[in-house]
């Protein structure tokens, strides 16, 4: 589902049906999602009776937090977890590894192929050896300034 705007007037159509209220004299119902995964749904009075399907947005939390705890599993045994990533040319990737969550985090730096960074989805919580194990990485400079690359 996804919402349009009725070109008569402007208004937010149903994100099932996509009738404009204004053209058929209506006031949305505004529906959340009971695990809270996706955004609000702006329903006609017809479509507000039909149950929304909420299935794939239980997995998918339930998943997310999964990743949460083995993130913080691994902080609390002071092993990086994957935070963030820069192309550098040449096929290369800097990828930071963070020890905690927060703005004041230590991190450690690694070089590698983007074919072994390409190797793990991101949403995932992955290590340097998880990387170790599909391809070579090496340790950037701890000085390094992602700026100058």
């Amino acid at each position: 589902m996804g919402h349009s705007i009725c070109g008569r007037h402007g208004a937010r159509t149903c994100d099932r049906c996509d009738q404009c209220p204004k053209c058929h004299g209506f006031r949305m119902t505004i529906k959340r999602c009971p695990v809270g995964w996706c955004g609000e749904y702006h329903l006609c009075p017809t479509c507000a009776k039909i149950p929304l399907e909420h299935d794939s947005c239980r997995r998918y939390s339930a998943q997310h937090a999964e990743w949460d705890l083995q993130r913080k599993a691994y902080y609390a045994r002071a092993i990086p977890v994957r935070c963030s990533a820069l192309g550098v040319g040449n096929g290369k990737v800097h990828v930071l590894f963070a020890f905690s969550d927060g703005p004041d985090r230590l991190m450690v730096g690694y070089y590698m192929d983007q074919a072994t960074y390409d190797a793990y989805p991101l949403v995932e919580p992955h290590t340097p050896d998880d990387y170790r194990k599909v391809g070579l990485i090496t340790q950037a400079p701890s000085d390094y300034v992602w700026a100058k690359a």
